[in-house]
């Protein structure tokens, strides 16, 4: 049992009351509440699939937080959601009167199950008077809608259980189910095996894999109808029976097929696993899920996020690392990626049966983990449906779970034990904005860059279009250096603010525009190169052709510098590790000088008869002033949070170099 190997229960209040007593709180907790997840979770990050509005308020605003996605469906009111909150007050206070997990008699226990009874029905009944008094104008009351969420619900119940003094009602229960998940863990993994050994890593092996995550996830006593399920069978809930009856595809969300395409063709650095219930969902779910991602060599490494502390029969982190070794005993592939460290278990940080990625609570240790994280998968009808499901994440993610309220299931349109498997692809917005990139000034940069572009290039095209060679040379080097490289500057600029994973992606994709540059501008330059060759004219005379020549071999010298400061290239390992931070300096003031200089050969020679003139040329070069001022603002303005300029070609290396290039 927990608690022969030291298993403690003992739970703090802070975390599940921050948002109430943030002026009591000492300056470090202060400080982690203002720290956020910026790797995995962009700054449009919301905890919050459904606002619970009342019901006199639901036609004054949108009760979906998504509705295109949602189709504009009608989201239960406020009433509804709460109701479901009161009617498992009876049953937590049954389970809370036999904590195995508290030194108390039989008496107490019971006295102590009354009072959290008591005290969680009055702070439910506080907030329903506080929205009828309120009447429609609860709208407006951001801090009583803040109140009647998910998360905020959750955490009020687990608040009146730790101030009733209870640890973990729970635990028996979910020790029993674990050592049950025990003995059937080997034959799942066998199964597992045996299909990709025929199939491979086919759609039909991951299918099984997430039908299995899906089965296992029947194991939740905070459901009243899994609760009474698992409590009318004397056996409890067998996951076999479960995985048989799960209903067909297509599932109520199911990018099971957009899931398997990506393990096809990619592979992650590292995976996140927050972990969801004890017994048959963490055993025979996600543990074999993580087997999968590991031995199909689609992901290197994998972190499974326990809670830290108790709630419902959600498995904690002590209770499993207390299972690793019975797990080593009885998979031996398991037992190796647990012995390298590729599959490791950490603190969530959360002791609640949801999860807000943006909350105070998140632990060291998944932060940390987060800044090489690729992919988040998030298991649960708590993590991944109510609070998490259509939420913006910086990185790729999968949301998994079973449905279990009826009003969930009246949200998603679908009926109960329906499955959701919801993976999203990692967009290039929401990966900039985790990341502090220019926002709405690069949006103007971006603008302004592809107009100037459209315009020369459908100015000179008749030209092209006729054969003449000329044509091709402000075609290249507008797009090259207007676009592309401007482009890449503003990528290196917002991959300044990100570590890991994110920065290394950002910083691949400046590279490649870097080198789309430099080759257009090479046909550009070669272009008036020969043609001037052809009709015998001297190179190099004017100062735009002086200039020109200049600004051209910056770039490919940029080229060179770019190579040898990337560091997953390895080349800069070469040079000593002091100059590594001025290297990487001296690319991007090398790089921001030679874009401002192209500006500047392409503001001298126009209007010119065979390129622009007349109005549309003193336009076109007002433009390109714009944009060069744009961009020196973007590299120039500081950020929000107070951090070191984004590119401050001006200030010597700083420390910050030594992190991920």
């Amino acid at each position: 049992m927990p608690g022969d190997d030291g298993y403690t229960t003992q739970r703090t209040l802070w975390c599940y009351m921050y948002s109430n007593d943030f002026d009591i709180m000492s300056e470090t907790k202060k400080d982690t509440v203002s720290r956020r997840l910026p790797l995995i979770v962009p700054e449009s990050y919301s905890p919050h699939t459904w606002e619970y509005i009342p019901a006199a308020c639901q036609s004054l605003v949108d009760s979906s937080h998504h509705a295109q996605d949602e189709n504009q469906i009608q989201i239960p009111p406020l009433e509804q959601w709460i109701e479901i909150f009161y009617r498992s007050i009876e049953y937590f206070k049954s389970i809370a009167s036999t904590d195995p997990s508290i030194d108390a008699s039989d008496e107490d226990k019971k006295a102590m199950a009354a009072a959290f009874a008591a005290s969680y029905r009055a702070k439910l009944d506080d907030i329903m008077a506080r929205v009828r008094m309120a009447g429609a104008s609860c709208v407006e009351d951001m801090t009583l809608r803040m109140e009647c969420t998910c998360v905020h619900l959750c955490r009020l119940r687990e608040e009146c259980l730790i101030e009733a003094g209870f640890g973990d009602p729970f635990m028996s229960i979910k020790y029993e189910e674990n050592m049950k998940s025990l003995d059937l863990l080997p034959g799942v993994c066998r199964e597992i095996d045996a299909m990709t050994a025929e199939h491979g890593n086919s759609e039909l092996v991951w299918t099984t894999v997430l039908k299995n995550v899906c089965a296992a996830n029947i194991f939740d006593l905070g459901s009243e109808h899994t609760k009474n399920i698992f409590h009318e069978d004397q056996d409890g809930v067998c996951f076999h029976t479960t995985r048989r009856s799960l209903p067909p595809r297509p599932w109520a969300i199911d990018d099971v097929d957009r899931f398997c395409s990506r393990m096809k063709n990619h592979t992650y650095s590292k995976a996140m696993l927050f972990v969801d219930n004890a017994g048959s969902d963490v055993i025979l779910g996600m543990l074999p899920f993580a087997r999968s991602l590991l031995s199909s060599g689609a992901c290197n490494e994998v972190v499974l996020a326990a809670n830290s502390q108790p709630s419902i029969n959600d498995i904690t982190f002590k209770e499993l690392d207390a299972l690793l070794p019975r797990i080593c005993d009885v998979d031996d592939r398991l037992c190796s990626y647990i012995s390298s460290q590729r599959l490791r278990i950490i603190p969530s940080g959360s002791g609640l049966p949801v999860i807000d990625l943006a909350s105070p609570c998140i632990s060291e240790e998944v932060y940390e983990e987060a800044k090489d994280t690729d992919l988040l998968i998030l298991e649960g009808m708590g993590r991944s449906i109510e609070t998490n499901l259509y939420a913006d994440m910086a990185v790729d993610c999968m949301r998994i779970g079973m449905v279990k309220h009826p009003e969930v299931a009246t949200c998603l349109r679908t009926s109960l034990m329906n499955c959701v498997v919801k993976f999203d692809v990692a967009s290039m917005s929401n990966t900039v904005s985790s990341n502090g990139h220019v926002g709405a000034l690069g949006m103007y940069i971006q603008s302004l860059s592809i107009v100037l572009c459209v315009t020369m290039f459908v100015a000179v095209l008749p030209s092209a279009y006729a054969g003449v060679l000329f044509a091709w040379h402000p075609i290249c080097m507008s797009v090259g250096y207007l676009g592309l490289m401007c482009e890449g500057i503003s990528t290196a600029c917002g991959a300044r603010e990100t570590d890991g994973v994110v920065r290394v992606q950002a910083l691949s994709t400046h590279m490649w525009l870097q080198v789309s540059s430099t080759i257009l501008t090479s046909l550009g330059f070669a272009a008036i190169y020969v043609n001037k060759a052809i009709h015998g004219k001297s190179h190099f005379t004017s100062l735009h052709g002086k200039l020109g020549s200049i600004t051209y071999s910056l770039s490919l010298f940029l080229i060179v510098l770019g190579v040898c400061s990337f560091k997953r290239l390895k080349l800069i390992d070469r040079f000593p590790s002091a100059c590594h931070p001025w290297l990487k300096w001296f690319h991007r003031l090398l790089g921001v000088t030679t874009w401002c200089l192209s500006l500047l050969v392409m503001e001298i020679i126009l209007p010119h008869p065979a390129v622009l003139q007349g109005i549309v040329a003193h336009v076109w070069r007002l433009g390109v002033v714009c944009l060069g001022a744009l961009m020196l603002l973007a590299l120039g303005r500081r950020t929000t949070s107070a951090l070191p300029r984004v590119v401050d070609f001006t200030m010597v290396p700083r420390e910050r170099e030594s992190k991920v290039h």
